[in-house]
């Protein structure tokens, strides 16, 4: 739900920004904000299938504040809105 920053992420870890950007990559072939929206994105996609929250609660508890930006989104990497992705998957 928060917003969740390249330079938090290594300072957890002890590392610099720039050497865990340069992990992530070699070892997912994404950046960090890919490798964070595939994974919200998926999160997503289970929270659609699995319960009936309004899709509007959905979003922001994966983390997006912008509705549009998250249809957007959402429809770039499944292809289809989460109204119809959810509706594909018989809960409505």
């Amino acid at each position: 739900m928060r917003e969740i920053r390249l330079t938090d992420v290594a300072k957890h870890f002890y590392l610099s920004p720039n050497y865990l950007s340069i992990l992530i990559k070699k070892e997912t072939g994404l950046t960090f904000s890919e490798l964070l929206i595939q994974k919200r994105i998926a999160l997503a996609k289970k929270m659609l299938a699995q319960t009936s929250l309004p899709i509007q609660d959905i979003m922001e508890q994966v983390g997006y504040k912008d509705y549009s930006c998250f249809i957007k989104l959402f429809k770039k990497h499944t292809g289809s809105t989460p109204y119809a992705y959810r509706k594909a998957t018989g809960l409505l």
